[in-house]
């Protein structure tokens, strides 16, 4: 092959080696950096007390060491954090955005993946890059009796299979009546559901047992005709055994994993939906693997949900209000501290519904302004969501051994004034506040063609010197 790189051929080959490295260098430089350094910066690890003026070492995209006194080594990156917060990377538990849609339109989509509907280039990813958020599991809403499993995804990458951190994450239930259905059709259906899979479960035990005795009988009827002339010690072949649940309907396959313990389950449910859930989750046998997503007065069954010993999701409205049916008067009830006071484990999660619950650490503040501790509220926005989403022993806490997800942030994590200023996902520098192109445009009222917004402040070149030394040179 004539490979001179004035010919074509040539120049094709050149293209394609630079294009092989160029994808090979971007996959390199989003799996991880080689070494990253953070010094100087107050160390809030979640795991264990704060450490002021510590280091974080990052190798390979896991943290290698914490604390102080870190040797900087001499190849590492390092970033300079002094007077700045070290904090984990935020994690959302339950997180509705970032796909094409949030619910299907068929009540009962147990085989499907949210994987199938993430939409990488959303900006919801980017905002949740800048708020300090670098995981979360996305989820279908509540829309649904049944639905399909989420993804737990890191917000980086247009490629979903690059995002993806567990492909196939928990499976969505939901116990709130969908629009124009009541509790009962709600739960007729979901019994129907799971009716007809263990019909089937048993119609395929009764026939295993009779294929296995057809198959026994058979055997030992060629046994009596067989010549026994080989030796007696003869290894035999064993039994080939069909799987359970190759047997299984595809479309069914998901609920028979529930059944038996192998999937998480997330379950909406308002107050009224709670015993009913705890029911119908621990006849299934998918108690233990669940975790509750609550709705605003779910708080009243607090003690029915403590007694089950699993965590829960509260709802981004964490001030409940309602009116007493007898005087009229509007009363309201601080969520959060009722799980904490019952030692329930419990995440906040984010909202767009108003713009003070658009961040999980002014959640976090929010919830300790109504009396939950310091410590809970925090571990409420990295380690225990980690925890319900399978990656506990990864992420939610900066220690040894951890995956590299690191926020550095102005100032304390409950002040109201604090900002991102830099996001260190999988060892590599995700984000940076002063290269942030969109938010520079917001803060220097930049229009989108460039031009000035309405009432913006007068660039500092148009003054009256400038105007007056103009007028001179005409």
């Amino acid at each position: 092959m004539n490979r001179n790189q004035n010919s074509p051929l040539g120049r094709a080959f050149l293209a394609g080696l630079a294009c092989t490295a160029l994808i090979a260098e971007s996959a390199q430089a989003f799996a991880y950096q080689e070494r990253i350094f953070i010094r100087g910066g107050r160390i809030i690890p979640i795991s264990g007390p704060e450490i002021e003026e510590g280091a974080v070492l990052i190798e390979g995209g896991k943290i290698t060491a914490v604390g102080k006194g870190i040797e900087t080594p001499y190849d590492a990156q390092v970033i300079d954090a002094t007077g700045k917060v070290v904090f984990p990377g935020m994690i959302e538990a339950h997180w509705v955005r970032g796909m094409d849609r949030v619910n299907e339109s068929y009540p009962i989509t147990p085989f499907l993946s949210v994987m199938d509907s993430l939409d990488g280039a959303s900006f919801d990813f980017e905002d949740a890059l800048r708020e300090g958020v670098t995981t979360m599991h996305v989820i279908h809403g509540n829309g649904q009796p049944i639905a399909g499993r989420g993804v737990v995804a890191r917000p980086l990458g247009r490629i979903v299979e690059n995002m993806a951190v567990i492909p196939d994450a928990a499976l969505k239930i939901s116990f709130i009546p969908r629009q124009f259905a009541s509790h009962v059709s709600q739960y007729a259906e979901m019994r129907r559901v799971m009716d007809e899979l263990r019909d089937q479960l048993d119609r395929l035990k009764d026939k295993r047992e009779d294929d296995a005795e057809r198959e026994k009988a058979k055997k030992e009827e060629e046994a009596k005709k067989k010549d026994a002339a080989k030796p007696a010690d003869e290894p035999k072949a064993p039994p080939k055994e069909a799987k359970e649940e190759d047997e299984i309907e595809k479309r069914k396959r998901v609920l028979f994993d529930l059944i038996r313990g192998r999937v998480p389950a997330f379950v909406a449910v308002n107050a009224t939906e709670v015993p009913y859930a705890i029911e119908f989750a621990r006849k299934n046998g998918f108690l233990e693997k669940t975790t509750f997503v609550l709705g605003a007065d779910a708080w009243k069954m607090v003690d029915a949900l403590a007694a089950t010993g699993r965590p829960v999701v509260l709802d981004p409205e964490l001030t409940h209000r309602e009116r007493d049916p007898i005087t009229g008067k509007e009363i309201e009830t601080e969520v959060a501290p009722i799980f904490a006071k019952k030692g329930v484990k419990f995440a906040l999660q984010s909202s767009r519904g108003s713009f003070a619950q658009r961040y999980l650490n002014t959640q976090a503040a929010a919830a300790v302004r109504s009396g939950v501790d310091r410590d809970a509220a925090l571990k409420a926005i990295t380690l225990w969501p980690a925890e319900m989403v399978g990656l506990g022993d990864r992420l939610g806490a900066l220690e040894k051994g951890r995956d590299g997800n690191v926020v550095i942030l102005s100032g304390d994590p409950l002040s109201t004034t604090t900002f991102v200023e830099k996001v260190v996902l999988d060892g590599a520098v995700a984000y940076e506040r002063e290269k942030d192109p969109r938010l520079q445009r917001l803060l220097q009222g930049i229009g989108p063609k460039g031009g000035e917004k309405a009432g913006a402040t007068k660039p500092a070149a148009a003054t009256d010197g400038d105007k007056k030394e103009g007028e001179e040179k005409k």
